[in-house]
C-alpha cells in the first residue's frame, strides 16, 4: 500500500490526474473498491461489473474499452488496452470536447 501511494503521489505530478480526459463517472459503491488501484485491476473488475449487469454508465465503458481512440496497426492491441497514460488522457479529453460539440450542434440549434 505504501508504494503504490508512494508511485501514485509521483504520478499525480507528472501526468493530468484531475482534468476532463481523466474522469471516471462510477456508481459510489463500485468506485469506493477501487481506491488506488492500478489501471488494469480497475480495467478488469470494470468489464466484470459491466458483464454482471451492474450500473456502469456508457462513458465509462468507453473509457475502459478505449473504443474511442483512433487503432494505430504498429501498436500492439493488449499494449494499448493495459495501459493507461498521458497520451490516453489528452486523447480521451478531445474525444469528449469533440462529443460535446457534436451534441450541441445537432441538438442546440
Amino acid at each position: 500500500d505504501n508504494l503504490q501511494n508512494e508511485i501514485n503521489d509521483k504520478i499525480k505530478k507528472v501526468i493530468p490526474i484531475n482534468c476532463l480526459g481523466n474522469i471516471c463517472l462510477l456508481d459510489q459503491k463500485i468506485n469506493r473498491s477501487y481506491g488506488n488501484d492500478f489501471y488494469t485491476a480497475k480495467r478488469l473488475d470494470i468489464v466484470h461489473h459491466y458483464f454482471n449487469s451492474d450500473s456502469i454508465r456508457p462513458h465509462v465503458i468507453e473509457a475502459f474499452d478505449k473504443s474511442w481512440l483512433e487503432r494505430d496497426p504498429k501498436t500492439a492491441p493488449q499494449a494499448v488496452l493495459n495501459s493507461w497514460n498521458t497520451d490516453d488522457i489528452i486523447n480521451r479529453r478531445k474525444f469528449i470536447i469533440k462529443s460535446i460539440k457534436l451534441y450541441l450542434e445537432n441538438n442546440w440549434k
